[in-house]
């Protein structure tokens, strides 16, 4: 019965504190999905990895970094990969919330972190709720651990887990709560948890969940407290403090920024994307937020340079490349877009949004061929869903029409 004990108390520590596996892969395991699902559709490689998470992670980070080839620039697939990826070695998943600095240090771990970092940049306000699959992975590895010489099933051990989590520190049930869709207790405990907060580092880090939790259920003003209160509990902190790569000032600045931009305040919005950059130059998310400010200001100079910057510091982001040939395109400048969307086919060949991008741009320089070719590509790279569609057939006919 000790050991039982035992194996419920640590679950609690662990959980209210926070083989090698590559977190990228050039050419990964194209997983097979059920007919007739469109093989085209990042959404549906993202809904089955999420279905194989619980019984096969390998097969569910296939699925993810499938997902992330087909839309770079979704969140939600970078963030389902993590957790795949951390789900794969419980034993190492263990070590990790329990903040073990050689684990968290590790190039492995950094690199599976450099993943939700990843999709913090594209969103930092984007549902965390696959969460929940790391504190099943816990469990289990917990009940597995404890189970032999207990005289008690690792099954029974996993139902004692689950029950000992209502006793739980309030952070921990706040999480938990989050990950299960309620809300409202979710904020109950966040706020009780930020009152018992041990550190700066701590209660900055709750604070942040708070705030983009509060963002998501549209209280924008509560969500920037947060935030800047969390921006300061984050310059008050021991700068030995164990910080993970997916925390960063440059970060909460930017999600500072957007919220001010989705309160209409555009001079604040630019203010906290410039503070990111003082934070961190090298934080191309923020050069694209200028960017995207400057575009709404009519100042194309500034948009074009901001978005440069961006690309000089990624220039093997393929979503990044398509934007900048995007807006170049948009600006009336199709042979500086030509090149950038050419760089991003490259980067990315089954990226379909480039080849559209790139058929038009062709299209404005007079080069008929080459941009029946690029529809031609796009239409076979697309999803049956996507809205630019009707548009890639109606110019294929067009210009097969005018041959």
């Amino acid at each position: 019965m000790r050991r039982i004990i035992t194996a419920a108390v640590v679950i609690c520590a662990l959980l209210a504190g926070y083989s090698t596996i590559e977190a990228q892969e050039t050419n990964p395991r194209r997983p097979a999905l059920p007919a007739p699902a469109d093989t085209n559709n990042w959404q549906v490689y993202y809904d089955q990895g999420t279905r194989w998470l619980a019984t096969d992670p390998e097969k569910a980070a296939d699925a993810f970094q499938w997902a992330i080839k087909l839309e770079p620039t979704r969140p939600e697939p970078y963030f389902g990969r993590r957790i795949a990826l951390l789900t794969q070695n419980p034993r190492r998943l263990l070590r990790y919330w329990r903040a073990d600095k050689s684990t968290v240090r590790s190039r492995e771990i950094q690199q599976i972190d450099s993943l939700y970092l990843q999709a913090l940049t594209l969103n930092p306000f984007f549902g965390h709720e696959l969460d929940r699959f790391l504190l099943r992975g816990i469990i289990h590895e917990i009940a597995e651990s404890a189970s032999p010489g207990s005289g008690v099933s690792s099954g029974e051990l996993r139902m004692m887990l689950d029950q000992s989590i209502n006793s739980s520190p309030p952070s921990l049930r706040a999480w938990v709560a989050y990950t299960e869709g309620d809300y409202g207790d979710a904020e109950r405990f966040y706020e009780q948890a930020i009152g018992q907060a041990r550190s700066k580092r701590e209660k900055a880090s709750l604070l942040t969940d708070r705030g983009r939790l509060y963002f998501q259920r549209g209280k924008s003003d509560l969500a920037l407290a947060d935030l800047n209160q969390a921006l300061n509990e984050m310059r008050k902190a021991d700068s030995k403090d164990l910080i993970y790569v997916y925390e960063s000032k440059a970060l909460a600045e930017q999600s500072v920024g957007i919220i001010q931009k989705r309160l209409g305040n555009t001079t604040a919005a630019h203010e906290a994307f410039a503070r990111s950059l003082q934070e961190d130059l090298s934080y191309s998310p923020a050069h694209v937020e200028m960017a995207m400010l400057a575009l709404d200001a009519k100042d194309t100079v500034t948009a074009l340079s901001e978005m440069d910057l961006a690309v000089q510091i990624k220039p093997g982001d393929a979503g990044l490349r398509y934007l900048y040939g995007f807006t170049l395109s948009e600006v009336g400048r199709p042979a500086e877009a030509q090149q950038q969307l050419e760089k991003a086919v490259e980067l990315d060949p089954i990226y379909a949004a480039p080849r559209h991008a790139l058929a038009r741009v062709l299209e404005a320089q007079k080069k008929p061929q080459e941009a029946l070719a690029s529809y031609r590509a796009f239409l076979s790279l697309a999803a049956q869903n996507d809205l630019r569609r009707n548009e890639a057939e109606a110019r294929v006919a067009a210009l097969t029409g005018a041959q």
